[in-house]
């Protein structure tokens, strides 16, 4: 492969694992949203979004080892 090539599958992976986070946060939330309709306890929502919000990037940035 040439250094395009690789420059590409490298950007396409980059921006897949963006698209991964997103979509976990944005479910995440309205799981939370949901599940604080369901319970009838407002907090699980305000939760749910702050464990998102930190969780998710936090674990994204620990959890890649760079060679």
């Amino acid at each position: 492969m040439n250094q395009a090539n690789l420059a590409r599958t490298a950007q396409r992976a980059a921006s897949l694992r963006t698209a991964v986070i997103l979509a976990s946060v944005a479910l995440m939330f309205f799981g939370g949203i949901i599940a604080a309709q369901g319970s009838g306890w407002s907090m699980i929502g305000i939760g749910a979004l702050g464990f998102a919000l930190i969780g998710f990037p936090w674990a994204v940035i620990t959890g890649r080892v760079r060679s």
